[in-house]
């Protein structure tokens, strides 16, 4: 018998590993045990929509809202989940025992965010949210990941930053993680090319939340055109 010739994988930019979509991506597969994936991870939504154009990748996930422009043509997106954003202070410092803050806070205390490391619809979402609290931005620094970024907060007891609520920080006694009210939400989008989808793509995007109700608190105000914004059913 002659042997069969394996799948093509999905090739799919899930970010980074620490966020959502690594983790939808990962449940999709234990889900749908013929699904075949092969991961990559840019951390920079810019570089995988240019890979999506490349046909290099097949799926892409990141904030589309935050891009300051359309999506290039040819390319679809669908808002499938939001992450509730945090604040991460020092366990030493004033803030580290309240029980959430407010906008007010974050504007009196200015937020740390190290802008050199940072993707451009990171810079974007933060910069327009600090802005939108009037809150002093702090872009000393480089972003070198979640480790790095809770030792600096660590080592400051007047240092602020954002997190995502739910990043793996509840084994250090070093920091907290103070929620935020109203807290802001960032946005996930899956992005695909329109025309000629690999095989496998409308089942995984069936398998991912449709994330289209309304949120309280802040979220990017910019959203990608509905020209680029396509049904899953159409697939």
């Amino acid at each position: 018998m002659a042997a069969q010739t394996p799948p093509a994988p999905l090739r799919v930019d899930v970010w980074s590993e620490l966020q959502r979509p690594a983790a939808l991506m990962r449940a999709a597969a234990r889900a749908d045990r013929g699904l075949v994936v092969e991961l990559s991870m840019r951390r920079d939504l810019a570089a995988a929509l240019a890979a999506l154009q490349r046909h290099e990748i097949d799926l892409a996930f990141g904030n589309a809202a935050a891009l300051g422009a359309p999506l290039p043509q040819g390319l679809s997106s669908q808002l499938i989940a939001t992450d509730t954003i945090a604040a991460l202070v020092s366990s030493r410092g004033p803030l580290a025992a309240r029980d959430h803050l407010t906008p007010g806070d974050l504007a009196r205390h200015g937020i740390w965010w190290p802008l050199a490391g940072s993707s451009g619809e990171l810079q974007a979402f933060v910069t327009e949210y600090a802005q939108s609290i009037s809150a002093p931005l702090i872009s000393a620094g480089t972003n070198l990941g979640l480790d790095a970024y809770a030792d600096r907060v660590a080592s400051d007891p007047s240092a602020l930053t954002l997190v995502v609520a739910t990043w793996p920080l509840s084994h250090r006694d070093d920091v907290r993680v103070v929620p935020l009210h109203p807290a802001p939400h960032y946005p996930w989008y899956a992005i695909w090319r329109s025309a000629s989808p690999h095989p496998s793509l409308a089942r995984v995007l069936r398998s991912l939340p449709d994330d289209r109700s309304p949120h309280r608190g802040y979220h990017s105000s910019h959203r990608p055109p509905a020209t680029v914004h396509s049904s899953l059913r159409a697939l």
